[in-house]
């Protein structure tokens, strides 16, 4: 090779060994910061994500429980309908008793199961959106929500469904003040709020099926969380230490690459044998 071809190849080995080895150091240095940061933001991510689960469950107890009294007021308030019936059939009612239970207590009642209903509605609404947004986190895995119906329209709908009964109790106290002859209406009218609220025992038995389907979805979730939680640092420490390895060998590449440069400028310094000189 010519002696200024071999100067130039040797330079360009050199100062390419060199370049190498600055990067390699370089990152070597920026791979412990590197590290701790992305180390410290993903931990910090996964502890909100975990709260916001824990918050997902506290509301899906509250909705449940809210659910659970709804079911009891409306056992209580079809009991009390069979019973007056019961009595209406027995042509031996106290009608004003009854008038003021029909036109007062009971649509107290559902107004207060339906308030407990708005307020497990409102719960709902706001875990539908949390466990929508959680969805769509690549690294959970088996986490998928899309339900059919989302549980605060299940509970809008139990709601508005109650709507109904006050108007046929106030239908009833209008027969029971008009006169005896009305009790075979009023007893229909209460039958049908019967069947109105046997029917609202099943929707509430749904939604609560419902909440426990949330609930372990929840539960799995942060199980899911808890479990990438304790296996992150360390596979942090071993991606850390492969790309500490890496850098390592590209620096003792480039020290061959640097001698290799070397010993090509220094055979270009060598002078030329000329032709008959020994």
């Amino acid at each position: 090779m010519k002696p200024t071809i071999s100067r130039i190849t040797g330079l360009a080995l050199v100062i390419a060994a060199v370049l190498g080895l600055i990067l390699s150091l370089a990152g070597l240095l920026f791979l412990g910061s590197l590290a701790s940061r992305t180390s410290a933001s993903l931990l910090s991510t996964l502890d909100g994500l975990d709260q916001a689960l824990t918050i997902a469950g506290d509301g899906l107890a509250a909705a449940e429980t809210s659910l659970q009294a709804a079911d009891k007021a409306l056992d209580s308030l079809a009991s009390t309908l069979d019973g007056v019936n019961e009595s209406l059939r027995g042509m031996d009612p106290t009608l004003t008793a009854l008038s003021t239970l029909l036109g007062t207590d009971l649509p107290g009642t559902i107004n207060a199961t339906q308030d407990s209903l708005d307020s497990a509605q409102t719960s709902a609404k706001n875990i539908d959106s949390v466990l929508t947004s959680l969805s769509r986190i690549p690294f959970l895995g088996s986490l998928v929500y899309n339900p059919e119906v989302p549980l605060n329209e299940t509970l809008g709908d139990i709601s508005d469904s109650l709507n109904a009964i006050p108007r046929s109790l106030r239908e009833a106290k209008r027969g029971l003040d008009t006169a005896d002859k009305n009790l075979d209406t009023i007893t229909l009218d209460l039958a049908s709020v019967s069947q109105s609220t046997d029917q609202m025992g099943i929707s509430i038995a749904d939604g609560l099926l419902v909440i426990d389907e949330y609930q372990t979805l929840v539960s799995n979730a942060q199980n899911r969380v808890k479990d990438i939680q304790q296996r992150l640092p360390g596979q942090l420490r071993l991606a850390t230490l492969a790309a500490a390895l890496l850098f390592i060998w590209l620096a003792i590449a480039q020290i061959g690459l640097l001698t290799q440069g070397a010993e090509l400028i220094a055979r270009a310094r060598k002078p030329l044998k000329q032709p008959g000189i020994e």
